[in-house]
């Protein structure tokens, strides 16, 4: 009964660490310059603006940081 009261806690205290550890994976990424677009656009060799709002649209990068936030999570 000890061990799965200790197993009880560790896994309590793990679910907040996992969450800071999410929340500071997607501040590095929105941190870093650019987006997932600009890389992409530049491995097929560039595209119009269209494409690159299109794009954004699609994988819901026009979206607010808190809204990503929420997709991520």
């Amino acid at each position: 009964m000890r061990v799965l009261t200790l197993a009880g806690r560790r896994l309590a205290a793990s679910i907040p660490t996992l969450f800071l550890i999410l929340i500071g994976v997607f501040l590095l990424l929105q941190l870093a310059p650019g987006d997932t677009v600009d890389a992409m656009m530049a491995q097929m060799g560039g595209g119009d603006a269209a494409t690159a709002r299109q794009l954004r649209e699609f994988y819901g990068l026009d979206l607010s940081v808190w809204a990503q936030l929420g997709n991520y999570l």
